[in-house]
């Protein structure tokens, strides 16, 4: 909603959109990492990606925020299941002037 944001990464991950409408721009709970973060790709390669659990919305931005706040709690977690553990097959590639959209299969709940 602000064209003033910066979309880049930091040398520390960042949550941009801490205010969002839907949550009267109020942070819906303190840990809340959802909607837009930005990450380099080396911190997203040193927590693992995101996790592979997760179906639908909800709960995977919770996990991050946990892997980067709380890594000793979760390293048990971050180390099994993420990018390293991912499986998948490459649907369709998209090449546009600004992004490359790759639209990927990865099964259904329960079939890892």
């Amino acid at each position: 909603m602000d064209d003033r944001n910066t979309y880049k990464c930091f040398s520390q991950p960042r949550h941009l959109s801490v205010s969002m409408d839907k949550f009267g721009f109020r942070l819906p709970y303190l840990q809340y990492f959802g909607g837009v973060s930005s990450l380099s790709k080396q911190q997203y390669l040193k927590i693992n990606g995101f996790p592979n659990n997760y179906w639908g919305w909800g709960g995977e931005d919770d996990d991050i925020y946990n892997r980067f706040n709380r890594i000793k709690h979760t390293r048990e977690t971050m180390d099994k299941d993420g990018i390293n553990s991912l499986k998948y097959s490459v649907v369709n590639v998209e090449k546009d002037q600004l992004f490359t959209k790759i639209t990927v299969d990865i099964g259904k709940p329960g079939r890892r």
